[in-house]
């Protein structure tokens, strides 16, 4: 096991670094040059521990690069900003410190645009969540709430929002995302889309597990690993037995299966757990009924069910004992054919709701 962090060194930086870019987005590599209508001053808030997603980078980078009627700046002073980002997790709604906070600075701008954001499983906008921060903040409605869930799913007629945009957390990312061009970056999607099975057979370790709690199915497929490995890898507080300390990215691509369920159920929410794993070239043991059918292939993973252990099982068994079966596993393609085109009108819709919202606040507001 000692040779894990060698290993993981190794293929890491031919994931992150070595690979070519074979199809560069058609995408602009700098904004628009026609001179914006307006400078918009955005601030942005978050709750303790999620400073790595709350940057105002990717939002206003996605939004200069899709819009020439403002211009998106973040300011350090909430009482200048035109449009203020909250982003909050579930745990924010019981956190009276943090709602305290947010109360600050929304009691120092009322004019602003209010937008929320939450990285977690918050079902459509007319969940408790919603309702219980409005309440806290004093508000009746937010302008607008970017989500996991479909927009087509959304009902705005039973909702606590004026507006609502699908914008997944995992596009937050930086080690993985292109802002500009709200996709993957060119190396980790090529990678993706490349037959990696003579890598892959040659890995050192069969199955991590990176996690500090054992939701369902965690344990269960824990113990069918380890009945079929002996041993697996475990990095979190969860049948902890590997040392923690060490960076996920550098360690996964040492390894031929990760334990990647999500936290819980919901439509559209993918988080960065099956986004890592591809990334890093490691099978993935899923678990979500609504996996991201538009970005990822689900015959490239391999999902978790009561009913279908022993399938699960022999699938495993097959992948590491049968030379043609994973062969025509791995040539497979991970991304769906209009990824790319659907993850950029994603961050198209979230410009459009946030230039019309804008549009109604300043409208109303002369």
């Amino acid at each position: 096991k000692n040779a894990t962090s060698v290993a993981a060194k190794d293929a890491t930086s031919v994931v992150l670094t070595d690979i070519p870019s074979k199809n560069p987005s058609k995408l602009p590599t700098s904004p628009p040059s026609v001179p914006p209508q307006k400078i918009i001053k955005t601030f942005t808030y978050g709750n303790e521990g999620w400073s790595g997603w709350t940057a105002p980078g990717p939002f206003n980078t996605i939004l200069n690069y899709r819009t020439t009627k403002y211009e998106f700046v973040e300011v350090s002073r909430v009482e200048e900003a035109d449009m203020i980002n909250l982003h909050w997790s579930p745990s924010g709604i019981l956190d009276k410190e943090v709602v305290n906070k947010v109360n600050q600075v929304l009691n120092n701008n009322h004019d602003a645009l209010i937008v929320m954001w939450s990285g977690e499983n918050i079902p459509g906008t007319n969940s408790s969540f919603w309702e219980v921060n409005l309440k806290n903040l004093g508000l009746s409605k937010l302008d607008v709430a970017l989500g996991f869930t479909h927009k087509e799913n959304v009902d705005l007629t039973r909702s606590y929002v004026k507006d609502y945009a699908r914008l997944p957390s995992t596009f937050m990312y930086y080690d993985m995302f292109d802002f500009k061009k709200c996709f993957l970056k060119d190396h980790i999607a090529n990678y993706m889309e490349s037959d990696i099975y003579e890598d892959w057979q040659n890995r050192p370790n069969n199955v991590a597990l990176f996690s500090g709690h054992l939701k369902y199915p965690r344990d269960e497929l824990y113990h069918l690993m380890v009945g079929r490995f002996g041993e697996i890898d475990s990095y979190g507080k969860a049948h902890h037995n590997r040392d923690g300390n060490v960076d996920k990215l550098l360690a996964l691509p040492s390894f031929k299966f990760v334990i990647t369920p999500e936290n819980s159920e919901g439509d559209g929410y993918v988080t960065e757990k099956l986004y890592q794993a591809f990334a890093a070239g490691a099978v993935p043991l899923y678990w979500q009924h609504h996996p991201d059918s538009y970005i990822f292939n689900e015959d490239r993973m391999l999902i978790y069910e009561e009913n279908k252990v022993q399938e699960l099982m022999e699938n495993i068994n097959r992948l590491v004992t049968d030379d043609d079966f994973a062969r025509d596993f791995f040539q497979r393609p991970v991304l769906k054919p209009g990824a790319r085109t659907y993850a950029q009108s994603l961050c198209d819709d979230y410009t459009k709701t946030i230039v019309n919202a804008l549009d109604r606040k300043l409208v109303k507001d002369s």
